[in-house]
């Protein structure tokens, strides 16, 4: 979760300089990648259907104007490939800059707050200066006033610098997202989908040719139930409308698809064609090997639909997996793993569950000096302290659960957080991906930095920020 809009006003910015939804961005580029994947099947499809015989005529009408439609599917391919990539290389640079930039807001309010009372403190020391007769108090009122005041300095460069970080995070966020525009504008601008021959008559045409085959579709589907009972003849005759069927199934559905990536049809009137054409394409096997027993030879299909794969061993696999990384993850001695099971991982939300196996696909970072860590830790006695050495480099206010993802144990109650800044990363003893913990399955990135914080001496991390927290 985002900060709120009057955190970022604080420091001097109008709102969040880095809003959006990596999330929203990233599926949107897996869903341009998965109707451009629907373009290439559907393609393929017509591509290897070939009619020899006289089945009909309005079939043969029909095959004459699929040729044109074939040879521009892969434009409208090529437009939503082109898009898929540009945003999915876009999600990571958006999460990215907006972890930095939340990072930096943190130390800037720390600042803008060390900055203030630093102001406070000076004006203070000052004024009891100047009231105070004897001139040894006075001077101590001015040294201490002068103290101050260079806090303030520093509180003020701590701030600056935080908004320029800020500065490069917008900057870097941009430059991705110029990048992505220009992507698409390349292939938009020179796929011809929108040249003047679309314009002129070929829009025209495709809707022709695409209404044309939805009707054929649905009246050859008719006729094929039909004089399915009709003695002798009947079931070659369904079989060679089940051929028709599927045809002209497919080159509805191929129109409609090209006419939705160009803007002149919605996506639903796309989507509920294809799986017109993939239904009607079932059948389509049984009904050529009838064509061919009743001497109907020269149709050939390809494959006639992509089954959808089984989903049923998802969890199990995505088990194994997590329980085999944190078995070969490095731990400090007498540490025990506690396995997940497929069950507990089933029981996460859907989104709860990609964001976890997302971490885990992930390589744990390399640490240096001045990176910003977070540690969750509960204000009640007997739970986790702030002192504990177990950091992430994952903030926790990004993540849509960060009890499942740090593996945080029952007793922490992860209602405050502490940001760090390491001073010392030679001072870490080990990292990896966090392991799982009853029922928390981990997999954020978890650096072990023992010790006191850097005024007790030996942790090698300073202290910057610590509030309350409060988990999603």
């Amino acid at each position: 979760m985002r900060p709120a809009a009057a955190q970022w006003r604080e420091i001097g910015y109008d709102g969040d300089p880095v809003p959006g939804d990596p999330d929203v961005v990233a599926a949107g580029g897996a869903d341009y990648l998965a109707v451009a994947e629907a373009i290439v099947g559907a393609k393929r499809k017509l591509d290897g259907i070939e009619l020899d015989g006289q089945i009909s005529q309005a079939v043969d009408k029909l095959l004459e104007k699929t040729g044109e439609v074939a040879s521009n599917i892969g434009k409208a391919e090529a437009r939503y490939r082109a898009a898929g990539q540009a945003l999915t290389a876009y999600a990571p640079v958006l999460r990215n800059a907006q972890d930095d930039s939340a990072a930096a807001l943190y130390r800037a309010s720390s600042a803008r707050q060390a900055s203030d009372s630093a102001n406070s403190n000076q004006q203070y020391y000052l004024h009891l200066a100047q009231n105070e007769t004897d001139p040894a108090s006075a001077l101590q009122y001015t040294n201490l006033a002068k103290r101050a005041g260079d806090d303030a300095d520093d509180a003020n460069a701590t701030l600056s610098g935080a908004r320029s970080q800020i500065d490069e995070a917008v900057a870097t966020r941009d430059a991705a997202a110029e990048r992505a525009i220009s992507q698409i504008h390349e292939i938009t601008s020179h796929d011809g989908l929108k040249d003047s021959w679309w314009d002129n008559w070929g829009k025209d045409l495709l809707e022709k040719i695409t209404d044309i085959a939805g009707i054929v579709a649905s009246i050859a589907g008719v006729l094929a139930l039909c004089v399915a009972w009709i003695p002798v003849v009947g079931q070659v005759l369904a079989a060679a409308l089940l051929v028709v069927t599927a045809v002209a199934a497919v080159v509805n559905a191929i129109g409609n698809t090209v006419l939705a990536a160009t803007g002149d049809r919605s996506w639903t009137t796309a989507i509920v064609s294809i799986i017109g054409a993939a239904l009607a394409c079932i059948g389509i096997g049984g009904a050529l090997r009838v064509l061919a027993t009743a001497g109907k030879e020269g149709v050939a299909v390809t494959e006639t639909a992509t089954t959808v794969a089984e989903n049923a061993n998802k969890y199990e696999q995505a088990a194994a997996k997590i329980n085999q990384i944190s078995r070969d993850a490095p731990k400090s001695p007498g540490t025990n793993v506690l396995d997940v099971t497929p069950e507990q991982l089933a029981a996460m939300k859907p989104s709860e569950f990609d964001e976890v196996m997302r971490l885990y696909a992930q390589d744990v970072p390399e640490l240096n000096e001045g990176d910003i860590l977070y540690r969750l830790y509960s204000s009640q006695p007997g739970g986790s302290t702030i002192s504990g050495a177990s950091f992430t480099r994952d903030a926790p206010f990004m993540l849509e659960n960060p009890r499942a993802a740090f593996g945080l144990p029952p007793g922490n109650s992860a209602d405050r957080m502490v940001v760090v800044r390491v001073d010392d990363p030679s001072k870490m003893v080990l990292s990896r991906h966090a392991l799982p913990l009853e029922g928390g399955p981990g997999g954020s990135s978890e650096y072990i930095f023992p010790g006191q914080y850097e005024n007790g001496g030996g942790k090698g991390l300073s202290i910057l920020y610590d509030k309350s927290f409060e988990l999603p």
